[in-house]
């Protein structure tokens, strides 16, 4: 990157990373910087809201990405194993969110 052409063709890029990056360092210089302001709540609620609309998001999108991802696994397999690994993935994936959410339940309610 010791020219500038290289160092603009890498920013556009990666400019979702870019982007990233510069809001996790506003957000955390932000909330750092509005901390001895003692805001009012309906404040703080307005200010969290994009933060906690996109938390939402991305936990919507995880449980279609996992089955779609559990899918095409199961489907790259051969015919004869097939049946069996696909069974076995649903079982293992299966026990494993009622493992998770037991261990959230319990320790919500605890």
């Amino acid at each position: 990157m010791g020219n500038p052409n290289a160092f603009t063709k890498w920013i556009k890029t990666n400019l979702l990373l870019v982007f990233t990056f510069i809001g996790v360092i506003l957000g955390a210089v932000l909330g750092v910087s509005l901390r001895p302001v003692n805001l009012s709540k309906k404040s703080i609620l307005l200010l969290s809201y994009p933060g906690e609309l996109f938390m939402r998001l991305l936990g919507l999108m995880i449980l279609p990405l996992i089955i779609a991802s559990l899918i095409t696994g199961a489907a790259s397999l051969n015919a004869k194993l097939n049946g069996k690994m696909a069974l076995r993935t649903i079982v293992y994936f299966l026990s494993t969110s009622l493992v998770s959410s037991l261990i959230g339940l319990i320790l919500v309610l605890a």
